[in-house]
């Protein structure tokens, strides 16, 4: 064998050994938010981890990742998803405020959603399993619901 080329094999299993030995970066999620009921304002968008405080409430909780697209194209792509279970949830913020509208008793008036579209109002409070994605998801739709 040539000198030049003796330690390719060396080399080569170094090479293999830091491929395997680095952390790949997790999968993104596009997120794609139907049903609102006009184009104003925007969307915003959460993922929470089991962990993060105020699921399911975007405006004021505080989710591993908040995204906004104007309502007009309501579509957001998140980057590096945890390799841990995570939930979405959206809200419609029709006036920018930054936190979804309430009426007197504290109920949204604004659009919401979460992952996988389950039943949800006062008799049905929202929670993470029930907007839990599925591991590995690609892309998921969410479907807004006025409640009020």
């Amino acid at each position: 064998m040539n000198n030049r080329f003796r330690h390719l094999p060396t080399l080569g299993l170094l090479a293999g050994l830091l491929v395997t030995s680095h952390t790949i970066p997790a999968d993104a999620l596009d997120v794609t938010v139907n049903g609102l009921r006009n184009t104003q304002g925007d969307v915003v968008v959460c993922v929470w981890r089991a962990q993060d405080k105020g699921f399911p409430n975007c405006g004021t909780g505080r989710p591993w990742k908040k995204l906004a697209a104007p309502a007009a194209n309501p579509s957001v792509a998140f980057g590096d998803i945890p390799p841990e279970a995570i939930a979405v949830s959206m809200f419609h913020d029709e006036q920018r405020t930054g936190k979804p509208q309430t009426n007197f008793l504290g109920m949204p008036t604004s659009g919401v959603g979460l992952a996988n579209n389950p039943d949800i109002g006062p008799m049905n409070r929202p929670t993470f399993d029930k907007a839990r994605v599925v591991p590995g998801a690609k892309a998921i739709e969410i479907t807004a619901k006025y409640l009020f």
